[in-house]
């Protein structure tokens, strides 16, 4: 299985792994599943720690780089086919951030990790 990342779900399993499902757990884990952490989540946390909404033992450069090395997660970079997907997507979600995880993990097939309710009404694999 391919997998994204939410921004949650990716500090949840480095800093409070008791948050996510043993689903989930199981998921990361698997040597069988690739593993992709989003630049848009990159961004998001960069935005989030900027406004002090959200804080992290290391910079966000920090973080990234060790789950990117010692977890081996890939990074998932933003192409354009996902922003063009933007303009069709049904405004189920406000989130700017998550919108955009929707759209990635729709145009690359991948199922999303996430623990927010509004993400599985969309048309998108997701795991929870």
């Amino acid at each position: 299985m391919n997998i994204l990342l939410d921004t949650h779900a990716v500090i949840w399993y480095s800093m409070a792994a008791e948050r996510l499902t043993g689903r989930v757990l199981a998921a990361i884990d698997s040597t069988s599943n690739a593993i992709y952490l989003s630049q848009v989540s990159i961004w998001e946390m960069q935005i989030k720690q900027s406004i002090g909404k959200l804080e992290l033992p290391v910079s966000v450069r920090e973080f990234v780089e060790f789950q990117i090395v010692n977890n081996d997660f890939t990074l998932l970079q933003i192409h354009n086919e996902a922003l063009w997907q933007l303009e069709s997507l049904p405004r189920i979600h406000r989130d700017p951030f998550d919108r955009l995880l929707v759209c990635q993990a729709q145009c690359d097939d991948l199922t999303l990790i996430t623990a927010d309710r509004h993400i599985p009404k969309y048309d998108v694999a997701t795991l929870w």
